[in-house]
């Protein structure tokens, strides 16, 4: 079981991703505040670069490894996912300029096989 972060962890990963990461958007719901009788808001993060959602967290996972010396670009990493979480390993990679490998299933979409095979081949 690991700690919970605190202010402190959170905000060191703010700083970490920021160069990586741009705002995205909140928006509200009337028809989800109507139905739930609450405000609803929406972060939009599936309008990070490469439309995936879990860049902060791939960012941050990445550049905190780094600092602490396991990865570079002599030392890459690797990663099973043909969905979000390889989209953002792509791209992190990418702009890091580190290696990557990213595994998928043999069934996966083309289009998500075809977009990570551009960006990594282009690191």
């Amino acid at each position: 079981m690991t700690d919970m972060p605190t202010f402190e962890d959170v905000a060191a990963a703010a700083a970490r991703i920021k160069p990586y990461i741009h705002e995205t958007r909140v928006v509200g719901s009337r028809l989800l505040n109507k139905y739930l009788g609450v405000e609803v808001l929406i972060k939009c993060e599936n309008q990070q670069r490469a439309g995936s959602f879990k860049s902060r967290g791939v960012f941050n996972a990445v550049l905190a490894r780094a600092e602490r010396g396991l990865v570079s670009k002599e030392r890459g990493v690797v990663t099973y996912s043909s969905g979000n979480h390889g989209q953002a390993m792509a791209l992190a990679s990418y702009q890091l300029e580190i290696p990557v490998v990213v595994l998928m299933a043999t069934d996966s979409p083309r289009s998500r096989s075809t977009w990570r095979r551009r960006t990594v081949s282009r690191s």
